[in-house]
């Protein structure tokens, strides 16, 4: 998405977000959980799906919203 975005984050930040994806990962999981009335078997794979694409919508959401450098054209 840095690529994408023409925005390279510096590792500290880069780090940052990371953490704080993934301090939210176990309440969207339980969020999920309790959304989907599907079997264990099918629901598991929907879960994961559905986390994967929060985690790929916040990353993109953190980068969309840094200020632009001067260096981006």
């Amino acid at each position: 998405m840095e690529q994408q975005y023409r925005y390279p984050l510096d590792e500290p930040y880069r780090k940052f977000i990371v953490e704080d994806v993934k301090k939210q990962i176990d309440e969207r999981i339980r969020y999920y959980l309790q959304k989907h009335p599907e079997p264990m078997e099918d629901k598991e794979r929907s879960i994961i799906e559905e986390v994967k694409q929060d985690i790929e919508k916040t990353f993109e959401a953190f980068i969309q919203n840094l200020p632009r450098k001067e260096y981006d054209t």
